[in-house]
């Protein structure tokens, strides 16, 4: 689900003390974006929205989003998007997210505390 060598890659290039931040502004995008997918009924810019969200995913280490991103950026080039995949875009991007915060710490040489402000089951 997450690409843990390419998250320590990422926190290698910019420094353990800016990862928080980083994954701050990934999250506050992602969701942006995944949210403003409701509202997009032009295909075009449904593709622009999702190669956008397969960037960043790339780039933070989200693999199974980016996977998804890639093939909905597929669909929406040929015009076949079915909006029932945003929804699992969106559902791959919450367990991604849980996993992260989950798992970052003992997958991570050098970690600042992470806390992306998940709640948890109960809560």
């Amino acid at each position: 689900m997450i690409d843990w060598e390419r998250v320590q890659e990422l926190q290698d290039e910019i420094g353990p003390e800016h990862m928080q931040e980083v994954i701050e502004l990934f999250i506050t995008e992602v969701e942006e974006q995944l949210a403003g997918l409701n509202h997009t009924l032009d295909i075009v810019d449904l593709g622009k929205a999702i190669h956008f969200l397969k960037g960043c995913s790339l780039n933070i280490g989200f693999r199974v989003v980016a996977k998804l991103c890639r093939q909905l950026e597929e669909e929406a080039a040929e015009g076949t998007l079915d909006l029932e995949n945003i929804q699992n875009l969106k559902a791959a991007f919450q367990k991604s997210r849980f996993s992260f915060e989950a798992d970052f710490h003992k997958n991570m040489v050098h970690h600042h505390s992470v806390d992306l402000g998940v709640r948890k089951a109960g809560t």
